[in-house]
């Protein structure tokens, strides 16, 4: 999703439920924060996912439809990046996660490989090989005879 992408589905989302300049108010907020953050150096697509579903914040926007100080204006300052913290829904995975997850998952597959590995060599010196040497000595003393 771009920014004009994200922009657009919040303003069609807000349409028709709030006033036209209250939809502004809120379009040019975003429109501001996803600039600066990309003019302080992130990508696009990082700021867009942090910030989380346009329907959501939409529905979070309608929620809270009261402006804070009666007037109509809903952002007296513009709010820092913190303040998104645990209000803002994302579904980005922890990189420990990965980093530890994967990892484990592969040394339980070998683990589990070793171990099927053993138990077939077991089976095979429990049953197998007893009965390739008996083959073996009964083969050795036919040739003898002859």
């Amino acid at each position: 999703m771009t920014k004009y992408e994200f922009l657009d589905t919040l303003h069609m989302q807000l349409e028709g439920e709030l006033n036209p300049s209250q939809i502004e108010g809120h379009l040019h907020y975003y429109d501001e924060y996803i600039s600066e953050a990309v003019a302080a150096g992130r990508r696009e697509q990082d700021v867009l996912e942090e910030l989380g579903s346009p329907v959501f914040i939409a529905k979070t926007l309608l929620e809270a439809a009261e402006p804070a100080d009666g007037d109509g204006n809903f952002y007296e300052e513009a709010p820092r990046q913190e303040d998104f913290h645990g209000r803002v829904h994302t579904w980005n995975i922890n990189p420990m996660v990965v980093k530890w997850v994967l990892p484990v998952t592969g040394i339980v597959i070998v683990l589990l490989l070793l171990w099927l590995i053993g138990s077939v060599a077991a089976f095979a010196i429990k049953y197998f090989v007893p009965i390739l040497l008996i083959v073996l000595v009964i083969s050795i003393f036919r040739r003898r005879d002859r």
